[in-house]
């Protein structure tokens, strides 16, 4: 080989992985949720009699405390309440009277409607979000199609709520639910377009990964979102394991991610103003933080569970409504704090994710 050709060959190296905080924490955040949902799954379809204590300990351990990482960047000091005020205090009234109105008429089906629909969404939303990070630690090097990863991430998700919409269950958790009525060739449709895009994304990180450009973290990410959808709303037969597979990685995942914004948030520092959160978010007190989300979580549902139990109602239980409120609040109070100005992070976080 001539000097000239070997000059001409430059060498191909292996793509910086771009982690968010570090390979432990991001293996456990992207693997190890995912896993942990699949898992669960893979125990349940072994021995069915298992859903009943996996649910609960997601509820408990993982569903509740995630509801309460939320309230850790609205009312966790004075200076975050005040902000805060109107969805810390306001909001959760008006949610209520809304789904009481709609539970004391309807009963409880038209929220379970709403409630299966309206989580798919979130959670196709907070995975859109995951997966913005990543893209943003992967600038400024182009290392994938974003355009693509976008289709393939909405387009599963959709795909999936289409095909429990054309099964239509009678029940979903126990309660009785309405569909949209999906005609078959439209599902068919649509599921070998899904399917031809998700193709020809694998095709491109193949091609990406020959050529040394493929965005590692951003890659595993994707992988993990596809096959926590594609178990939850396409292999596994029962909708009521589906959604737990869903619900365990979508929980798992707020709790750390929330940690991780509020970790890069404060930069380690104990901020006077914020000192609860700041504190509980330095990397030492990463446990105490989730400790923290499950024992208040504990107390407030616990006590949500007392009053509903003096409370008698028709249609519906109390406590359906004030968990439906919850679930509610949660879903519309997210969508404002992780996309209003005031609640994004300081420069030296958009630049660390970045970095």
């Amino acid at each position: 080989m001539s000097a000239g050709t070997a000059i001409a060959q430059p060498q191909v190296h292996p793509p910086r992985v771009a982690w968010l905080y570090g390979a432990r924490f991001d293996l456990f955040f992207v693997v190890g949720s995912a896993a942990l949902a699949l898992l669960s799954s893979v125990a349940i379809l072994a021995d069915p009699a298992l859903f009943a204590p996996i649910f609960f300990l997601n509820m408990w351990g993982l569903a509740f405390p995630h509801v309460v990482a939320t309230f850790t960047r609205l009312s966790f000091d004075k200076a975050s309440f005040r902000q805060n005020r109107f969805l810390v205090v306001g909001l959760p009234p008006m949610i209520f009277a809304v789904v009481a109105a709609v539970g004391l008429s309807q009963g409880q089906w038209l929220l379970a409607t709403v409630y299966f629909y309206w989580q798919a969404f979130h959670y196709t939303r907070q995975s859109y979000g995951i997966s913005r990070a990543y893209a943003r630690k992967s600038d400024p090097s182009p290392t994938f199609d974003d355009r693509l990863s976008t289709v393939v991430l909405y387009a599963l998700p959709v795909w999936g709520v289409l095909n429990r919409s054309f099964e239509a269950p009678a029940s979903f958790l126990g309660l009785d639910i309405w569909f949209v009525p999906v005609n078959e060739m439209a599902l068919r449709g649509f599921g070998l377009a899904t399917g031809a895009v998700i193709a020809w994304w694998c095709v491109d990180q193949l091609r990406r990964a020959r050529a040394g450009t493929l965005a590692v973290s951003h890659f595993l990410y994707m992988v993990s979102h596809i096959a926590v959808f594609t178990a939850g709303y396409l292999l596994i037969e029962s909708i009521d394991l589906g959604w737990l597979v869903l619900n365990i990685w979508h929980n798992a995942q707020y709790i750390l991610f929330v940690w991780y914004f509020q970790n890069r948030t404060f930069g380690g520092r104990i901020d006077p103003e914020h000192r609860l959160v700041s504190k509980l978010s330095r990397p030492e007190n990463a446990v105490w933080f989730f400790g923290v989300c499950l024992v208040v979580a504990t107390v407030a549902y616990q006590f949500f569970f007392f009053v509903s139990s003096l409370v008698a109602l028709q249609a519906v239980t109390l406590a359906f409504l004030i968990g439906q409120t919850l679930n509610y609040h949660h879903y519309i109070v997210d969508g404002i704090i992780w996309r209003s100005r005031g609640s994004r992070p300081p420069q030296a976080l958009v630049a660390a994710t970045k970095a």
